[in-house]
């Protein structure tokens, strides 16, 4: 069985307040559910997320080598 992540540790882990966490799921730039109230999110979102984040940095910084 899957553990998930609370609001408050994804906001941690990625080092930003819970409530630009809950934009990004607004934007559906990140995957969540909600239990009644709670968000909840599967540790495998939050990975695929962070990895489309680096590969965005790295098509930036090589654009501007290029350029």
């Amino acid at each position: 069985m899957p553990a998930y992540m609370s609001l408050e540790q994804v906001a941690k882990l990625l080092g930003i307040s819970e409530r630009t966490v809950v934009r990004l799921i607004e934007e559906r730039k990140l995957v969540g559910f909600k239990v009644g109230r709670s968000w909840r999110f599967d540790q495998a979102d939050i990975d695929d997320y962070v990895r489309r984040q680096k590969l965005a940095q790295q098509q930036a910084r090589s654009e501007d080598d290029e350029g």
